[in-house]
């Protein structure tokens, strides 16, 4: 394993569950390193429990060195915190466990630190651990605690990439922290997913804060039954705006219908956009999507479409004319068939034969429908280039087989979900574990 280099040992760590690679964290100094990497990829905050506050009290203070002696003399090491890759808030959980605290105060425990001396730290030693007690419940953090730790350790994470915030709530708590976290985090976030009440989304996003090098964005707006606040769709569209230099990813999406036509008009050109997930629930005419899509149309590589069965949206993306699609997945939900967009030739089709080479199909269609979506997908090109097909469908028949060999010539892998074979003559099958051979003895 010496003979080795660390920087080996960190590829196959990758291949390595996350509880397997933890549990090597004494084999030698390159695990020991590896494993905490791992430990403290993440911190999160989605409920206030026992592991999130000892990781945020580990990271607050902690010592790197992997000797025995040295693990129990807790020192600062700012390095320590560079370990975390992933954030994640949720400022309303700890809100909700200050108004608890207000009405059950936290009992106080002794929050002295371990001596540093020989001496002191043989005095404490054999004062813990000699003796036998009884398990010790779980020391109880008040929420100021907490809200104190993660302001002082915000500017430290210097190496998170992924921040995610959810903010459910239509109250606005105070939570300086997050000022904390949007000032120190900013310059290095490469991802962003935000799931935001339509109350903060209006006052909470930070206008002010540069993103130099966040590349993907994701807003998603929960439910709500009151009106929505007006300078909602302006403030939303100021903060996308401000990604225009490196956004490459976008997803804005809504657990109900809201129309955000608004938005995708005042939004600007991104030059370096790549990828779009289309959800119908956040606009009430398509246009203002499909003309958003459209001036992307030469640097959009992939888009994750969601069908819908609302009339206005029966036409889908069959407008769209890109230019270098490579990838398009689309979740279909319940549509009035055959009716649906995507079983007939379209310009949408048309433009994307050539450069398309991922098709990813997620919901169950008939056969009739597959015929018809290989058709108008290669109707007009006689060598399309798509490579790769994922699909699920109700019956299979050896045809079927025979008819996309025929059609995509060029494909290379073919993920087929099916539920029934069928076979000339005999009752539909379901195929077993050992199929075609399951009746053979």
């Amino acid at each position: 394993m010496i003979e080795i280099p660390p920087e080996i040992w960190a590829q196959v760590a990758q291949h390595l569950p996350r509880d397997v690679l933890i549990s090597m964290i004494s084999v030698n100094r390159t695990f020991y390193t590896l494993a905490l990497n791992e430990k403290y990829k993440e911190l999160a905050m989605r409920e206030v429990s026992g592991p999130f506050t000892r990781k945020l009290e580990a990271l607050k203070y902690v010592d790197s060195s992997p000797f025995f002696y040295h693990v129990l003399i807790l020192s600062r090491d700012p390095e320590y915190a560079k370990r975390v890759k992933i954030l994640h808030l949720e400022p309303p959980c700890l809100h909700e466990l200050a108004n608890y605290q207000k009405l059950h105060p936290p009992q106080p425990h002794d929050t002295q630190q371990r001596p540093g001396s020989i001496k002191g730290f043989a005095g404490w030693f054999f004062g813990n651990f000699l003796p036998v007690k009884e398990p010790q419940e779980e020391l109880v953090v008040s929420a100021t605690e907490i809200a104190d730790t993660l302001n002082d350790l915000l500017p430290r994470l210097q190496s998170v990439f992924r921040f995610s915030l959810t903010w459910e709530n239509a109250s606005t708590p105070q939570a300086p922290y997050l000022n904390t976290a949007w000032s120190s985090l900013s310059a290095n976030l490469q991802e962003l997913h935000l799931d935001l009440h339509p109350q903060f989304a209006a006052t909470g996003l930070p206008l002010d804060a540069d993103f130099p090098q966040l590349s993907t964005l994701r807003i998603t707006l929960c439910p709500t039954y009151t009106d929505e606040p007006e300078t909602m769709t302006s403030n939303l569209t100021k903060f996308v705006n401000k990604l225009e230099g490196s956004l490459k990813s976008l997803y804005i999406g809504s657990l109900q219908r809201r129309d955000l036509g608004e938005m995708y008009t005042g939004l600007r050109q991104f030059p370096k956009l790549q990828q779009v997930e289309v959800n119908p629930q956040t606009f009430v005419c398509p246009s203002t999507m499909i003309q958003f899509l459209q001036n992307h149309s030469d640097t959009l590589s992939s888009i994750i479409y969601t069908s819908d069965s609302n009339k206005l949206y029966v036409n889908g993306l069959s407008g769209l004319q890109l230019e270098n699609l490579h990838q398009l997945i689309m979740k279909l939900h319940y549509t009035p068939y055959p009716t649906a967009w995507w079983t007939e030739p379209s310009l949408f089709f048309t433009s994307i034969a050539s450069t398309l080479k991922r098709l990813t199909i997620e919901g169950a269609v008939t056969l009739k429908e597959l015929s018809s979506l290989l058709i108008a997908l290669t109707g007009g090109v006689a060598d399309p280039a798509l490579k790769e097909l994922s699909i699920s469908i109700g019956s299979l028949s050896a045809h079927v087989l025979v008819e996309i060999a025929e059609k995509l010539p060029n494909l290379h892998s073919l993920d087929l979900r099916i539920h029934d074979v069928l076979e000339r003559g005999l009752f539909p099958k379901t195929p077993g574990q050992f199929f075609p051979y399951d009746n053979v003895s």
